[in-house]
């Protein structure tokens, strides 16, 4: 049977948090042997250099794809997923991911703290200190009930905080607010 796979979704460079990411999963190893740590998005031709550097760190255990033209069937793919972006402004990788039901460790930002409970629908981390990173993915990896309670709070927290009937209701009373204001200019 297929290993589980750990994916991280999005363009791959630096300032993403990409290389904690691959730290953290090859200091696991051998105990984390049986997952794969997968890579689905583009390199643009300034950040190869860093794409071989990932590469090179974990050749046995990371595979990078393009993105897939399908994107439910990419995160069908995946066992569970890592935001590792340190200062994202918004990630539709999260509700993705939450939609899919799929297990979720992000980054500790306070946007995401906002809607999403750790131990109950993600596993946060502290951008800026790779060992509580090390942690957490262990803690994942290694807890199959953790991963089973995750992707139950997964599907709940992307049906209640990030529906497209909530996101619309929000926009439109967003717009009718603005639109009843008078004009200041």
């Amino acid at each position: 049977s297929p290993k589980p796979r750990l994916g991280i979704v999005g363009r791959i460079r630096p300032d993403k948090g990409h290389l904690s990411v691959v730290e953290a999963f090859a200091a696991l190893q051998p105990q984390a042997s049986d997952w794969e740590l997968c890579f689905f998005g583009e390199t643009r031709p300034q950040h190869r250099h860093f794409e071989r550097k990932l590469r090179a760190r974990l050749p046995q255990s990371l595979s990078i794809h393009g993105f897939e033209p399908s994107r439910v069937a990419m995160y069908e793919s995946l066992s569970a997923v890592v935001m590792p972006s340190p200062a994202e402004g918004f990630s539709l990788v999260v509700p993705e991911a939450l939609a899919m039901g799929l297990p979720l460790i992000a980054a500790r930002l306070p946007h995401f703290e906002r809607c999403l409970r750790d131990g109950e629908n993600v596993l946060f981390f502290d951008p800026n200190n790779p060992k509580d990173l090390s942690a957490v993915l262990r803690r994942l990896l290694h807890t199959p009930d953790l991963r089973t309670t995750l992707r139950k709070g997964a599907r709940r927290a992307a049906e209640e905080h990030f529906s497209i009937v909530g996101e619309a209701k929000q926009i439109a009373e967003l717009y009718d607010e603005v639109l009843d204001s008078p004009l200041s200019l």
